[in-house]
């Protein structure tokens, strides 16, 4: 005879299945608590053998997804190390004038112009019909956009203590950078840019 429960053979006589515990069919059934002789929840309705966990329709396996699990740190910290790095270069490149002018942003108009030994402010440059506003150097970064009179060139811009360098198309053009006023010499002609 096999068992209706799980299959298993049960001997000749034996009132239950020796694996699961289930009533043998045609066998008297003796009365039984709720729990049976395995420790495990015998349900009344199937006769059989019952997984405790499995009494109440529980996963045994729910109650370990349920538990929360710790977050790692570990993405937080890489990604204050990346940001702290990427600082860090930042810093070192500033300091050694790559992004260009910085502090040295904004527009510089001419302000007066010397050649031969004789120096003319803005004003008297006018009365000799050059326009002060006509030449202007805009500086952003490490951009600069020369106007001469219309002539207009975008370049380069790069600030090393006193000396600042433009360059662009091949070309280069120094000048100085002293007390905020930049010197650059044009066609023979000292002329002092200031903000």
């Amino acid at each position: 005879m096999n068992c209706n429960v799980c299959g298993s053979e049960i001997p000749v006589g034996s009132p239950t299945c020796p694996v699961c515990g289930a009533p043998a069919q045609g066998a008297p059934q003796a009365p039984q608590d709720a729990y049976g002789a395995q420790g495990g929840y015998v349900d009344p309705n199937q006769g059989g053998y019952v997984d405790p966990n499995m009494q109440y329709n529980a996963d045994p396996y729910a109650q370990q997804a349920a538990v929360p699990q710790q977050k790692s740190n570990k993405g937080l910290i890489i990604g204050i190390a990346i940001g702290v790095g990427v600082l860090v270069c930042v810093l070192v490149l500033w300091m050694l004038g790559v992004f260009g002018g910085g502090d040295h942003d904004g527009t510089y108009k001419l302000s007066r112009a010397s050649a031969m030994g004789m120096e003319l402010s803005g004003d008297q440059l006018e009365s000799f019909g050059m326009d002060p506003d006509d030449y202007t150097i805009k500086i952003s970064g490490s951009s600069a956009t020369v106007d001469m009179a219309g002539q207009v060139a975008s370049c380069k811009v790069k600030f090393s203590g006193d000396k600042v360098t433009f360059s662009g198309d091949g070309q280069e053009l120094e000048g100085t950078f002293k007390s905020g006023e930049i010197t650059l010499s044009y066609m023979g002609v000292d002329m002092v840019f200031a903000k």
